[in-house]
């Protein structure tokens, strides 16, 4: 399996962990960041802060993971760090990753792939 994901952590002025992701580039994913592009404004301003404060924004990288134990130390990551902006919380809409309520994939009849909700699934295969 490749392992091309990394895992980050953006640090706020005072040192403390306030945002957790994942990412192929990590270059253009912290030049994205430092652009601010106002989808999460508690984000935004601890950026900004930052940058303000130290002139740079201050993170930290896990490189060559596989997309799921990059997504596993995300998860695990944001709940051990409580006071996260992460919109998602850990939580991903990739097919691939999302599991029902009761803990199972969801498996497409027609094409096999996994989705949380099949009724969103508008597979082009035929019956």
């Amino acid at each position: 399996m490749k392992q091309d994901y990394c895992l980050y952590i953006l640090y706020d002025y005072k040192d403390k962990p306030f945002y957790i992701g994942i990412t192929k580039n990590i270059k253009l994913r912290i030049r994205e960041h430092e652009l601010c592009d106002r989808k999460n404004l508690a984000k935004d301003y601890r950026v900004r802060r930052c940058i303000k404060e130290r002139g740079e924004l201050v993170y930290s990288v896990r490189n060559e993971l596989t997309k799921l134990e990059a997504i596993n130390l995300e998860k695990k990551l944001i709940n051990k760090y409580r006071k996260l902006v992460n919109k998602q919380h850990g939580r991903y809409k990739n097919d691939k990753q999302l599991i029902n309520k009761r803990g199972r994939k969801k498996k497409c009849p027609i094409c096999g792939l996994l989705f949380w909700r099949l009724k969103q699934h508008k597979c082009k295969g035929e019956r």
